[in-house]
C-alpha cells in the first residue's frame, strides 16, 4: 500500500503557547527533604496562561486564605490568585489535577 502526504498551507500556523507552572510547598524538617510517610503537601499554586491559582490544605492553613493580587515584578504581573481552600491533603491534591 502507498501512502501520501499533502501539505495543507491554511494549517501550517503554530498553535498559541500554553504556559503552566507550578510550585508544591510541603511540611517537613529543617534541611531535609519532604517524607510523603509524615509529611504534607501545605499549597499548590499554580499559573496557566497567565491565571494565578492557590489551593491549600486547612489541615496544616490555620485560617482560610482568600483571593489576592500577586506581582512580583511589573514584567510578572500575574494579578488575581484565586484561593480554594480544601480540607485535607487528599481534597487538594484532587483539586490540582
Amino acid at each position: 500500500m502507498l501512502t501520501s502526504l499533502k501539505q495543507l498551507p491554511d494549517k501550517l500556523d503554530k498553535a498559541d503557547l500554553r504556559v503552566f507552572a507550578f510550585d508544591i510547598e510541603t511540611t517537613k524538617a529543617e534541611l531535609k527533604f519532604p517524607d510523603s510517610k509524615f509529611d504534607q503537601i501545605m499549597m499548590i499554586s499554580y499559573v496557566v496562561d497567565g491565571l494565578g491559582y492557590l489551593i491549600t490544605n486547612r489541615q496544616v492553613v490555620s485560617a482560610d486564605v482568600h483571593d489576592f493580587e500577586y506581582a512580583p515584578k511589573p514584567e510578572y504581573d500575574v494579578g488575581k490568585i484565586t484561593v480554594f481552600n480544601e480540607p485535607n491533603e487528599k481534597a487538594l491534591i484532587l483539586k490540582f489535577f
